[in-house]
């Protein structure tokens, strides 16, 4: 189960052939969950050793959650200012293997650089 099925990324706009943004988000709420998990199961009401502070984990959960999303807005940010995120039009239909990575991948379409 991951946090946001496929209707995601038709909401944010993101052209996502590999479903790495889905991947990324399933990865934060596990991680999530992990940080929360121990504030619940450490109380030693629960047979946790104790000394675990449910608020802290809370606390320090959501500021974990915070830094990673301002952080990766900001680097996405810079990067698509300053490079740009996309392949022009004529370098999509040329593909990438041909455009970015000089290779080809088909035999007649081979180019000799």
């Amino acid at each position: 189960m991951t946090l946001a099925p496929v209707p995601m990324q038709t909401i944010v706009c993101v052209d996502d052939d590999l479903p790495l943004l889905r991947s990324l988000a399933q990865a934060l709420r596990w991680w999530a969950w992990g940080g929360i998990a121990c504030g619940i199961f450490g109380n030693k009401a629960l047979g946790g050793l104790g000394g675990v502070s449910l608020g802290a984990q809370l606390i320090g959960t959501a500021m974990g959650v915070g830094w990673a999303l301002l952080t990766g807005v900001a680097v996405y940010g810079i990067i698509k200012a300053t490079m740009g995120l996309r392949m022009t039009q004529e370098e999509e239909y040329e593909g990438a293997d041909l455009s970015i990575h000089r290779i080809g991948s088909t035999p007649d379409r081979e180019v000799n650089w």
